[in-house]
């Protein structure tokens, strides 16, 4: 089995470029116990390391290749959300194409992994459009007080303490759904 593989923080790393700026990289190899290439590598990369959060550990995430072009996708995002607009990504890749179309830049494809990395970068989501079940029943607050009072009553019958109540939050299910059957016809009600 190969040896676990070491993180080092960003400052640890400059510790280390330092000492090697001094002494040299093999110095640095001996005293601080790792390979040669290593201190190289972290030698080479020096103004990065020192542009980064010292406790910071590893450099990962690529910078947007097309930064004012995201930034315009961002933004008309956030007015299509503002305005209640669903948006796929299908959408958002078009949109994308027009606007570098629109800046003239002509090595953008906008692909789906660009896009799910421009989803990512600025932290958005596919949002799912529901429509069944989002009105309360008329007798709601009814429902809820004569479900209080069943509680109330199980709890004081059976005895029940309340460290044995847990709160278990399940997604609604309406059971008169109408459900399309192989042949065609709609049936209601799950089988």
């Amino acid at each position: 089995m190969p040896p676990k593989r070491k993180s080092y923080s960003a400052d640890y790393k400059l510790q280390v470029v330092k000492y090697a700026a001094e002494n040299g990289n093999q110095a640095a190899e001996r005293k601080f116990g790792m390979s040669e290439k290593l201190v190289r590598d972290w030698r080479k990369t020096e103004v990065t390391l020192t542009l980064m959060k010292k406790t910071k550990k590893a450099n990962r995430g690529l910078k947007a290749r097309w930064p004012e072009l995201e930034e315009r996708v961002h933004r008309w995002v956030l007015e299509q959300r503002a305005a209640g607009r669903g948006l796929s990504t299908v959408q958002l890749r078009l949109h994308a194409l027009v606007v570098a179309k629109e800046m003239n830049i002509n090595d953008f494809a906008g692909g789906p992994s660009w896009c799910y990395r421009f989803m990512q970068h600025n932290r958005l989501s596919i949002r799912a459009r529901t429509t069944l079940c989002q009105k309360l029943p008329a007798d709601f607050q009814a429902k809820v007080d004569s479900f209080r009072e069943f509680v109330e009553k199980q709890v004081t019958e059976y005895n029940v303490s309340l460290d044995n109540i847990i709160n278990m939050d399940e997604v609604p299910l309406t059971f008169d759904i109408p459900i399309k059957s192989l042949d065609g016809s709609t049936q209601h009600g799950l089988q």
